[in-house]
């Protein structure tokens, strides 16, 4: 396999710096070094491909608002998450009073499920989709079901339409697009066709965590529609491509009139002060953006080179991870990989003949597709 032609085919992304930098031979990963001033990842230790982070680490300029920010960390972030609520509604182009903001978009899926679980109601989700919604809906009244995803692995839009359509009382709809852990994605007009023909009891939570890595030109953001219609939530998250799955920084988009009602379930104090300035200062970064887009390109074609020669089926990805068949079990093959030192994704019911990686560094998929060439060579995959 053609490791220049992988990388001159996940670049185009990238800065121009960084870009070079590839061009003269160097990887992503000691480029960044070399460019940054950030250490590569030290030879030897357990590979995290378990978990959708990014391996990059935060933007330079987070470090420096989070160094910046310390002395202010005695203070209440009331100020700060102000400035960051309006930053984001004039990023976003909309109201101030649109914005909810969370301690990680988990903190938004919590409010939300507790706020909508209402007694009579209706939660539909899809199957395998991000499970943290069946435990936050488990102490409430509220009726969950799981709707299998369709054989292109999108969300079985007109069964789930089916079902809210029969059921008497409120539904909520929850629709994470790209998918997690499939990575793939659900054609957006058709969400928007349901959405102009739901009645106003039906309310539709779209989590878009990994929104920025799609390149299929059928999806696009909720935003908008979130703005201004009342049945609407998107949900986002700095934990992805921004790297700061570990200081929790989420928000969401809803109409001011949803805005209130989530805030009834909302902790008041919730954000945390630097991980306020570290989020603002990424949101500002538009080369970290790059560079991060950029790397995940480049993982992402070794992995799939190495899928493809090996012929290993996958799912098509629009995120920072992919999702391959295996020929065994994802527990066997989980556990062969923790001995190597390198940890995958964890079983997704009722997919569990698949295994989910996430894109982490260069060297780091040089090492797991290595492994993966030894399994075969061992008849393990």
């Amino acid at each position: 396999m053609n490791r220049r032609g992988f990388v001159k085919a996940g670049i185009s992304a990238g800065t121009a710096g960084l870009l070079s930098s590839l061009l003269m031979g160097r990887n992503l990963e000691t480029a960044r070094a070399e460019s940054l001033s950030v250490p590569a990842r030290p030879a030897g230790g357990v590979i995290r491909l378990n978990a959708n982070e990014n391996p990059l680490g935060i933007a330079p300029s987070a470090r420096k608002a989070i160094l910046d920010g310390i002395g202010e960390v005695n203070r209440y972030p009331f100020a700060a998450a102000g400035k960051f609520q309006k930053q984001l509604a004039e990023h976003h182009g909309v109201d101030e009073e649109c914005i909810t903001l969370g301690c990680g978009s988990a903190e938004i899926l919590q409010i939300v499920t507790q706020a909508y679980a209402t007694r009579g109601a209706l939660i539909l989700m899809a199957d395998p989709t991000f499970e943290s919604l069946v435990d936050y809906a488990r102490p409430f009244p509220a009726r969950l079901q799981k709707v299998p995803l369709r054989s292109d692995h999108s969300h079985d839009i007109p069964k789930m339409r089916d079902l809210a359509d029969k059921h008497p009382g409120p539904v909520l709809v929850y629709i994470c697009n790209p998918n997690n852990p499939t990575g793939t994605i659900t054609d957006c007009p058709e969400i928007e066709e349901w959405i102009k023909a739901a009645p106003a009891d039906v309310t539709f939570f779209i989590d878009e965590a990994y929104y920025q890595f799609v390149k299929d030109p059928r999806y696009f953001s909720f935003v908008d529609r979130a703005a201004k219609t009342d049945n609407v939530i998107v949900a986002h998250t700095f934990s992805k491509v921004y790297a700061m799955a570990g200081m929790r920084q989420g928000y969401s988009i809803s109409t001011p009139k949803i805005t209130s009602r989530l805030a009834d379930y909302a902790t008041g104090n919730a954000v945390n002060h630097l991980a306020v300035v570290a989020a603002s200062a990424s949101l500002r970064d538009t080369d970290f953006l790059k560079e991060s887009l950029a790397a995940n390109g480049v993982s992402r074609n070794i992995l799939l080179g190495t899928l493809g020669w090996l012929k290993i089926e996958h799912l098509p990805t629009e995120a920072n991870f992919v999702m391959f068949r295996l020929k065994g079990g994802i527990v066997e093959f989980n556990k062969r990989m923790a001995d190597e030192n390198i940890l995958v994704g964890r079983p997704f019911p009722p997919m569990e003949d698949h295994c989910r990686i996430t894109l982490g560094l260069e060297s780091e998929m040089d090492t797991f597709c290595a492994k993966l060439r030894d399994f075969r060579e061992k008849g393990w995959v």
